[in-house]
């Protein structure tokens, strides 16, 4: 057997022994984490109970990184849309006694394939399973830190019953973040000719990225509103942003200030999120449509087409179906308009105050998750009028934005 694409073709066609020899011969050469769980997976769908379970003490006792096998293994099947495949892994797990923390990929493999057939109580209902049982033993998925299966055990383990997200929906005025305006000047006539672009930052990233993004998006859009927020910072931050700023940008950008003490816990995953935190009394001050990005991102061209998505319906971000179930609402640029957005707005922020009120640790991606399920619930409970854009109908992100990459300044 060649290449693991091969064999993997081959375990999929019903080709199971050619598909053990050729993942097997890849795994004695590479030690790969992925021909390891294809050889899994061999095993279990011909039968071998024995042989699969000896694969996964082996590997645990070798190479520590059992978590991933199992997820690689689930992650194969709900990719490719392939129920069965998590059926006669269930089986195996049945068959064999296996941890119920085993059983986490499964259930967020089953909610995969729910989102893609439209399901989306379905995949809510096992998201939310995924993250009880990811939460059982976190750290047999995190301890080999890869970055795509974090993400997925985060945002699952954030999945809040439907219960609780209704009763956050009619008491989201509790969670209301101070906020101190730094006022600047606004059109004249007071319209925004755009949707006003907000980002937010502590002090720290403030100073490393600010610059560069409001330089980058005034390059494209010279008469764009930009809104800045400092968390834990003071006017000062503000000033000095605006003052390294050339003189024909200064008034275009308005600012304001909130903190974060009520939350005392590790602040970065709270900075991240804080743009969500005062999105609505954004619109409430603006009266206009908002577009939030990242301040660690640049663009690299106009938005306009995304300032169409975004002036033409209630929520807009880029809808995919990875990453996590708030990667289906990824949370790098979000449109919010007056309305039913403002709606959604005021239920994420409630959301991500209850998990950072509740959660002490594992708290990355709580402001995706939050998006995605309040904007779930807001779009049930409105159902047709609520309109719902994906700016994947006009690009990627990556068409749109260069992100600043991992460094020894960027937090993890």
């Amino acid at each position: 057997m060649g290449s693991e694409q091969e064999c993997w073709q081959a375990l999929f066609t019903g080709n199971l022994r050619r598909a053990a020899e050729g993942f097997d011969a890849l795994r004695q050469t590479e030690a790969s984490t992925s021909a390891t769980a294809g050889l899994f997976l061999a095993l279990v769908f011909s039968g071998s109970d024995e042989a699969a379970q000896r694969i996964l003490t082996d590997r645990d006792r070798d190479h520590g990184d059992l978590g991933m096998v199992l997820w690689q293994a689930s992650w194969i099947g709900a990719s490719n849309n392939i129920a069965k495949a998590l059926d006669l892994l269930n089986a195996f797990f049945d068959r064999i006694g296996a941890t119920p923390s085993w059983r986490a990929p499964l259930s967020y493999g089953r909610g995969h394939i729910a989102a893609i057939a439209g399901d989306k109580m379905g995949a809510i209902s096992n998201f939310i399973e995924a993250g009880q049982t990811f939460a059982l033993d976190p750290m047999l998925y995190l301890k080999n830190d890869d970055a795509s299966l974090r993400s997925v055990v985060f945002q699952s383990m954030h999945m809040l019953p439907e219960e609780t997200v209704g009763t956050l929906a009619k008491n989201q005025d509790r969670n209301h973040v101070a906020i101190t305006w730094l006022d600047r000047p606004l059109p004249a006539d007071g319209n925004l000719s755009t949707p006003v672009i907000v980002a937010a930052a502590d002090p720290h990233y403030l100073q490393l990225y600010g610059s560069a993004f409001t330089c980058s998006v005034l390059e494209h859009h010279p008469d764009s509103h930009i809104h800045l927020h400092v968390a834990d910072g003071d006017a000062c931050d503000f000033d000095t942003l605006v003052r390294s700023l050339p003189g024909s940008l200064k008034g275009s950008v308005s600012g304001s200030l909130s903190d974060t003490k009520r939350w005392p816990v590790h602040k970065p995953p709270v900075y991240a999120s804080t743009r969500f935190l005062i999105a609505a009394d954004l619109l409430n001050r603006f009266q206009a449509p908002l577009l939030l990005l990242d301040i660690d991102a640049t663009l690299k061209q106009p938005l306009d087409p995304l300032f169409s998505v975004a002036e033409s319906n209630d929520l807009s971000c880029w809808v995919r179906p990875d990453g996590g179930p708030g990667g289906y609402t990824a949370a790098g640029a979000v449109g919010f308009s007056p309305g039913a957005g403002h709606a959604v707005s005021r239920l994420t922020a409630a959301y991500i105050d209850r998990r950072l009120s509740e959660e002490s640790h594992h708290l990355w991606f709580v402001d995706q998750a939050a998006l995605f399920r309040a904007a779930h619930h807001i779009a049930t409970k409105q159902e047709e009028s609520f309109r719902w854009g994906d700016f994947s109908s006009v690009g990627s992100f990556e068409d749109f934005f260069d992100h600043a990459p991992e460094s020894p300044d960027k937090r993890r």
